[in-house]
């Protein structure tokens, strides 16, 4: 960690890579739980209000959020200035790993989110 970063208070560049890893990780799954959530709690106002769009919209932004996880944990896999020495040394490995984990995760919940919308595309929540 050099000196600017702890004095400026800003944040190494690795820091921010492995930040986003970790929301590669973890924000697929978010997503789809919340989207679910949100499919189980709002149909009856949906029914109520007439406004369908609104699970369609959420599902949208939870696919979002899995999609957007998953290219951000891509780019954070690229090597840094930390694994210039060490191309193939333990962070270089975890970092690829912990990629390849958000990206596969991604997709995965992507699938599951995109799955889990099609019977609310074709049935009406209040029928």
């Amino acid at each position: 960690m050099t000196e600017r970063a702890i004095a400026g208070g800003e944040a190494p560049p690795e820091a921010s890579a492995d930040r986003s890893l970790w929301f590669g990780i973890v924000a697929p799954p978010l997503a789809w739980a919340a989207n679910e959530l949100a499919g189980l709690l709002l149909p009856d106002w949906v029914c109520k209000s007439g406004h369908r769009w609104v699970l369609h919209a959420i599902t949208a932004a939870a696919l979002a959020i899995a999609v957007l996880a998953g290219a951000m944990a891509s780019r954070s896999a690229r090597p840094s200035e930390e694994d210039a020495g060490d191309p193939e040394g333990p962070i270089a490995k975890r970092r690829r790993f912990m990629s390849q984990l958000a990206v596969m995760s991604a997709l995965f919940f992507s699938l599951v989110i995109v799955a889990g919308a099609v019977p609310g595309a074709i049935h009406r929540p209040c029928d």
